[in-house]
């Protein structure tokens, strides 16, 4: 038992010897300068380009390897470009049995401070890589290689035209994979990719011929990457602008969530541009920002993609109460241009969540939800030319054959919407209703809704409403509305032919809330004469619909009543149209003060600071006191149904009463009636002159005459009034600010003043105003005011009888 211990350690002091004297001889032989001529000539033809390193050393016997420190060379690549790469120590570590035995085992290759970098081109000029750190190991398994690798890299440079080098930094891969026995394939069994600790992908697959087409065949997937730090990374790489950037940049801020990434790669590294990229990416939660918005909106679902485009059927959205499910797909043409895009988005939307606060509050908006289906499919030139944007280069024609032709609907359902805008009288409650938009054209609105209180619906349709109302946007950018003083240079400028085609029908309309308290104008002053009032600029001319109506309209209206200061109209129905801002409504028929009417009316609404309109106006059985009490206050002194025909010119706008501008003309008729004139006589009575109290209420039978409109002034040519107790004759004017100048002439037949009281008491004073067939004849000058008339018995006639009486009483005296 001893000898053979002792042979046996004998034995194995022999082989350390021999292992010592050959790795003695292995040092003393594979010296510096016989590895330089040994190992880098090799090198050098392995990588095509001449070596520089600073030192090289032998390891062995424990294995062979070969420790390279300071290594580097240059190199030009097919693009052109010089491609250098240096190492600070590469120390590679193998089994030298299995290299004698042709099944290499590499225990190591671990490199680092590596370097590499591209200068000298354009395309890839100042790329590179820093701090390369890797460890890499083979070894047989099977009928191949099992290959890992653990690499690191610090800092990766990737140049941009005209603009910074990206840089990234922390990149990593580490994974297993087999080499086949011929290195002609290499099959990766899992690996993993990662960018410091934003994103983590794994990697399968495998990569065949290496030696000739190096096929690809890979899988990527990542469960989860929370985006808001890759965001905010990606930000700071100046790859996407921030939301406070310059105006025209990106305003998408992104909160919150992640995303799922699928995706598979196919092709050839030999021919990267026809290799296939398809996969998946979830959407987990995806909270982004904007302006538009104020609040954040989150995102639900799945997007499928691959080289032909991306697609989705189950993303969901929502924004505060509001929701919506879209479906898109996105094709692709030649791999990089869009070419279809199809968009179908169901949703559900609170007012309240699409429109910012102070907008609300401008609106006077409260409440309100819509349900509205939108459905594309069309180019991005058909969506360019759909809606241009700013400054863009298309033309009206374009825009219209766009919509026209587009594949673009939409239908709506909106309900509980509330507006009472600050300022304004108008209030409008529960507003509901569903439009519909095809073709460009608003097929239909229909809407119900109580206007201060009383019901209203209206239908609406606009031929061509989206390419009009898109030029329309795209022309006023280019106009101030300042100088909106005259609508013609826009409907000039404007090529779409649009028709807005509307109906209203309402209870009733309250316009004395739109009435402005003020003083009456004085002359010369706004609302006297037309000519002192300069044009200004109506803020609402800006507004695009409006335009669009005022540009071409048909519609018809009908209402219950309206009411205004000065009248009360009943059972309104109007028709008519609106083209390049004149406006014809013919015919309008109106119930007013008992009686009915007929009228045609213009207006030139093309200059809406200041309208000028016209009408001509029909009246039959007309209440004489109902009518003009309102207007004046010698309306109300009258009773009886007359007849009205007149033809009038009148201006209105801004702080305008248009009462003070009319220009016109017209008859008046009525077949009986009363009339009170004791505010006019009852101080000639009190008087003592003479007894005219029995005048005072006066039942006629026949009214005529024609009146004249003028500035404010309502001018009447010798009206007659024939009644029981005398004919009258009256010329002279009242004015809208209630002033009266008016000769009045009165002749009593001789049956009335037998009624009337102390004639025969005054008699020689009464005969001096007796004609002579017996009619008492006086001439009243009235005056003053409506309110507070003034009334005075004209003399002059009584005073030449009474010198001419004289003077035939002299003469008589003289021939006595």
């Amino acid at each position: 038992m001893k000898r053979t211990s002792r042979r046996l350690l004998i034995a194995a002091c022999v082989i350390v010897g021999i292992v010592i004297l050959l790795s003695v001889a292995a040092r003393l032989i594979l010296t510096r300068d016989v590895l330089m001529e040994l190992v880098v000539p090799r090198l050098e033809t392995a990588v095509g380009a001449e070596i520089q390193v600073g030192d090289i050393g032998v390891r062995f016997p424990f294995g062979f390897g070969v420790d390279i420190r300071d290594l580097s060379f240059e190199k030009s690549i097919p693009q052109g470009e010089m491609l250098a790469v240096g190492a600070e120590r590469l120390v590679a570590k193998a089994s030298l049995l299995s290299l004698i035995k042709k099944r290499p085992v590499i225990k190591s290759v671990d490199i680092s401070g590596g370097s590499l970098s591209i200068s000298g081109g354009e395309r890839a000029d100042g790329a590179g890589v820093d701090g390369l750190v890797a460890e890499l190991s083979m070894r047989p398994a099977g009928d191949g290689f099992l290959v890992s690798i653990d690499l690191a890299v610090s800092t990766v440079r990737v140049p941009i035209k005209e603009r910074p080098p990206i840089i990234l930094n922390d990149l990593g891969f580490k994974g297993d994979m087999t080499l086949g026995a011929a290195f002609e394939s290499l099959h990766i069994e899992h690996a993993k990719a990662v960018w410091g600790e934003l994103m983590s992908f794994d990697i399968s697959g495998d990569i065949s011929e290496l030696k000739t087409s190096q096929n690809v065949k890979l899988g990527i997937a990542s469960k989860r990457i929370d985006l808001a730090p890759v965001i905010e990374s990606v930000m700071m790489l100046g790859l996407m602008p921030d939301a406070a950037g310059d105006e025209g940049k990106l305003t998408i801020r992104m909160v919150d969530g992640s995303i799922g990434l699928e995706s598979d790669i196919v092709g050839s590294l030999r021919k990267p541009s026809s290799m296939t990229v398809s996969g998946r990416i979830g959407l987990q939660d995806v909270t982004v920002g904007h302006p538009a918005l104020h609040g954040p909106v989150t995102a639900t679902g799945d997007v499928d993609f691959d080289m032909q485009g991306a697609r989705s059927e189950n993303v969901r959205i929502i924004f505060g109460s509001s929701g919506a499910d879209i479906d898109f797909g996105v094709t692709l043409e030649g791999r990089k241009n869009i070419g279809v895009m199809r968009v179908a988005c169901s949703a559900e939307l609170d007012l309240n969540d699409l429109i910012p606060s102070e907008k609300r509050e401008a609106l006077g908006m409260d409440g309100g939800s819509v349900t509205a289906d939108v459905k594309f499919e069309g180019s991005p030139a058909d969506l360019k030319a759909l809606l241009p944007m700013s400054g863009g280069n298309v033309s009206a024609s374009d825009i219209e054959r766009a919509w026209t032709q587009s594949r673009l609907s939409t239908s709506a359902d909106f309900s509980g919407i509330d507006l009472r805008s600050s300022g304004s009288p108008i209030v409008i409650d529960g507003l509901k209703g569903r439009c519909r938009i095809e073709k460009g054209d608003l097929e239909a609105f229909d809407a119900s809704f109580d206007l201060n209180g009383s019901p209203y619906s209206c239908s609406v349709s606009i031929e061509k409403l989206m390419p009009a109302l898109t030029e329309m946007v795209s022309v006023l950018e280019n106009m101030d509305p300042a100088s909106f003083t005259s609508l013609d240079p826009l409907f000039k400028s404007l090529k779409t032919r649009s028709l807005v085609a509307a109906r209203i029908e309402g209870r009733s309309f309250d316009a004395t809330l739109f009435d402005k308290e003020s003083e009456e104008p004085e002359p010369g002053k706004r609302g006297g004469t037309p000519g002192a009032v300069e044009e200004e600029a109506d803020p609402l001319a800006a507004n695009p619909f409006t335009l669009l109506a005022l540009k071409g309209s048909a519609f018809s209206v009908r209402l219950d009543t309206i009411r205004t200061a000065k009248a009360v109209f009943t059972k309104i129905d109007a028709q008519g149209s609106i083209i390049a801002g004149r406006l014809r409504a013919d015919p309008v028929t109106l119930g007013y003060a008992g009686g009915t009417g007929k009228a045609v009316l213009e207006s030139d609404l093309s200059k809406p600071g200041r309208i000028k309109s016209s009408v001509d106006l029909s009246l039959d059985k007309v209440h004489a006191a109902t009518a003009l009490g309102a207007m004046h206050p010698l309306g109300r002194l009258l009773e009886g149904a007359f007849s009205f025909q007149a033809e009038a010119a009148f201006e209105s706008g801004q702080a305008v009463n248009p009462l003070l501008t009319i220009n016109g003309k017209g008859s008046a008729l009525s077949a009986s009636g009363t009339v009170d004139l004791s505010s006019f006589l009852s101080p000639i009575t009190r008087s003592g002159l003479i007894d005219l109290s029995h005048l005072e209420q006066v039942d006629f039978k026949d009214w005529r005459g024609n009146f004249i409109m003028r500035n404010g002034r309502f001018v009447t040519d010798n009206w007659t009034i024939g009644s029981n107790r005398g004919d009258w004759s009256i010329k002279g004017s009242f004015g809208i600010d209630g002033t009266l100048d008016y000769t009045v002439h009165l002749i009593v037949p001789p049956s009335v003043q037998r009624d009337m009281k102390d004639l025969s008491k005054y008699r020689d004073l009464v005969n001096l105003f007796r004609d002579q067939s017996g009619n008492l004849v006086l001439d009243f000058q009235v005056g003053g005011t409506g309110r507070s008339p003034k009334v005075s018995l004209d003399m002059s006639a009584a005073r030449s009888k009474a010198t001419e009486n004289l003077i035939d009483k002299a003469k008589d005296w003289l021939k006595q």
